[in-house]
């Protein structure tokens, strides 16, 4: 692994879990996921919505 420039040469178990602010960290926490449910057709079918960080993700229609 290659040596960056200003960083320290090692990190220490103890200073690690001092991270307490995993938003900083890029890539520190997953996206945020919900499904949703939308009836439709008379309650015939539905739609299965996903979604990522408030965007629609994608959606399925079920019958």
């Amino acid at each position: 692994m290659k040596k960056l420039k200003g960083m320290k040469s090692n990190f220490s178990s103890l200073e690690n879990k001092k991270l307490n602010d995993l938003k900083s960290i890029t890539g520190g926490l997953m996206a945020s996921t919900a499904i949703n449910y939308v009836s439709t057709n008379n309650g015939d079918c539905y739609d299965k919505e996903t979604w990522v960080d408030h965007k629609l993700s994608s959606t399925l229609e079920i019958c």
